[in-house]
C-alpha cells in the first residue's frame, strides 16, 4: 500500500508499485499529482492528443495501465482517512477517457456537417434571383435571409468551439487563444433561437407564394398572343425558380437549426455543470 503525506509526496511500501499506477495515470493524463488538493498543471498530451483526434495513439498505454490497475491494489491519504480502491478509480479513469472522446468527437462530427449544410445553402443563395411578383418573392427573401443567419450561426459556433478547446480555426492548439465565456455561448443560443423564428416567418409566406406561382404558370399557359406568351413563360420560368429556391433550401434550414441549437445546449449545459470541452 502507498500513502501520500501532508506535503503531497507519495510514500512508496516495498514490494507494492500503487506509486507506479499513480504516475502511469499521471503520464497519461487521467490524474494529475501535485503539492496539494488545489495544485493545478498544464494539459497533458492526453488532453491535447483528444482535442486533435489523436487519442489512439494513447490505447498502447492506457491498457498498460488498466492492467497494472486490476492488481487491487490502493493508497491511503493522510492518516488513513481517505481510502481509494484503485478499482474505483480505474472505473473513473475509463468513464473519463470515453465521455470525453465522445462528446469532442459528436461535437467535431456536429460542427463538420453544419459546414457541410451552410456550404450548401450559401450555394443556393448565390444563384437565388427575385421574379418580379411581390408574394412569391416574399418568400424567396425571407428564405434567403434565413439562410444567411443560419450561415453566420454556423461559422460562430466553429469559432467558438475552436476557441473552448484552445485551437485555430484550421485546428492548429494555440494556448494563446481566450475561451469564449458562458455569457457569449447563451448569446449565440439566442441568436440561434431567432434563427428559427426567421425560418418559420418565411415557411408562413409559403402558401400565398405557392398560389401566386401556380396563377403565374396557369396564364402563361394560356397566352395565346405571341409576343405576350414568351414574356409570360418568362414569368414563370423565374417564379419556379424562386419556389424551387424556398422547397430546396427549408428541409437544410431546418436541419440545420435544429443542430445548431442542440449542440450549443449541450456546451452550455456541460459548462454550467463545471465541466470541459
Amino acid at each position: 500500500m502507498s500513502e501520500v503525506n501532508a506535503t503531497g509526496m507519495l510514500l512508496q511500501h516495498p514490494g507494492v508499485c500503487s506509486g507506479e499506477l499513480i504516475l502511469q495515470l499521471h503520464l497519461l493524463g487521467v490524474l494529475h499529482i501535485g503539492v496539494g488538493k488545489h495544485s493545478s498543471r498544464s494539459p497533458t498530451g492526453f488532453s491535447q492528443d483528444l482535442r486533435s483526434k489523436r487519442a489512439e495513439m494513447w490505447g498502447p498505454r492506457f491498457l498498460l495501465c488498466i492492467l497494472n490497475l486490476l492488481k487491487n491494489q490502493s493508497f491511503r491519504a493522510p492518516n488513513g482517512t481517505i481510502l481509494f480502491n484503485m478499482k474505483k478509480l480505474l472505473v473513473m479513469a475509463l468513464s473519463m477517457f470515453v465521455l470525453v472522446g465522445s462528446v469532442n468527437a459528436q461535437i467535431n462530427d456536429d460542427i463538420q456537417k453544419s459546414k457541410e449544410r451552410a456550404e450548401k445553402l450559401q450555394s443556393l443563395c448565390n444563384g437565388y434571383k427575385t421574379s418580379g411578383n411581390a408574394n412569391v418573392d416574399g418568400y424567396g427573401d425571407a428564405i434567403k435571409s434565413a439562410a444567411i443567419l443560419a450561415i453566420a450561426n454556423s461559422e460562430q459556433l466553429e469559432n467558438l468551439y475552436k476557441r473552448q478547446i484552445g485551437e485555430t480555426i484550421d485546428g492548429v492548439t494555440d494556448v494563446t487563444i481566450t475561451k469564449p465565456t458562458l455569457e457569449e455561448w447563451i448569446a449565440l443560443s439566442t441568436t440561434i433561437a431567432g434563427e428559427a423564428l426567421s425560418i418559420k416567418s418565411a415557411t408562413d409566406k409559403l402558401q400565398a407564394a405557392s398560389e401566386e406561382a401556380k396563377g403565374i404558370a396557369e396564364n402563361a399557359s394560356k397566352e395565346r398572343n405571341p409576343m405576350k406568351a414568351g414574356k409570360a413563360a418568362k414569368k414563370a420560368k423565374a417564379a419556379t425558380a424562386v419556389m424551387e429556391f424556398g422547397n430546396t433550401a427549408t428541409p437544410i434550414l431546418i436541419e440545420e437549426s435544429a443542430a445548431q441549437a442542440k449542440a450549443v445546449k449541450e456546451i452550455i449545459e456541460t459548462l454550467k455543470s463545471g465541466g470541459n470541452l
